[in-house]
């Protein structure tokens, strides 16, 4: 509702985000052998309690079908729009999910090491075109902006 509130959600935001990650960053630097294994953060657990193992490995299961449910649910609704995906939705999200399971199967490192560079220079790209064309919005009415 206002600008305040938005500049104190994401300074939270960033804080959370901060201690999370030193949360890991320390973890790991602790037990450095762990950060040789593919999910560095199970094997952190492994070395504290075999328990704790299998606990973290059902919440990171959980977190990765619901970061996952929360991509392949809005899809289809998403591309509905065009005549040929709304006739053929199911079949659509079943392609969906099986070119999905494809890139699962080439391993997490693997596959987050090709992913997140990718959406990173596409971000970096997409950042650079709103300045852009923000200035030109300035340009062209600047009492408005």
């Amino acid at each position: 509702k206002s600008t305040r509130g938005i500049v104190i959600g994401s300074a939270i935001g960033c804080v959370i985000l901060f201690a999370i990650s030193s949360a890991i960053i320390l973890a790991v630097a602790t037990m450095p052998e762990t950060a040789l294994t593919e999910l560095p953060m199970i094997a952190v657990c492994a070395n504290m309690h075999p328990v704790l193992e299998y606990v973290y490995a059902v919440l990171l299961f959980c977190a990765m079908f619901g970061a996952s449910m929360s991509v392949f649910v809005p899809i289809p609704d998403f591309f509905c729009r065009f005549k040929a995906v709304k006739k053929h939705r199911l079949l659509f999200a079943c392609v969906l999910s099986f070119i999905a399971w494809l890139g699962s199967n080439l391993g997490f490192s693997k596959l987050i090491g090709t992913v997140y560079p990718v959406f990173g220079y596409i971000g970096a790209a997409a950042l650079v075109l709103i300045v852009i064309h923000f200035f030109k919005v300035i340009k062209k009415s600047p009492t408005e902006v």
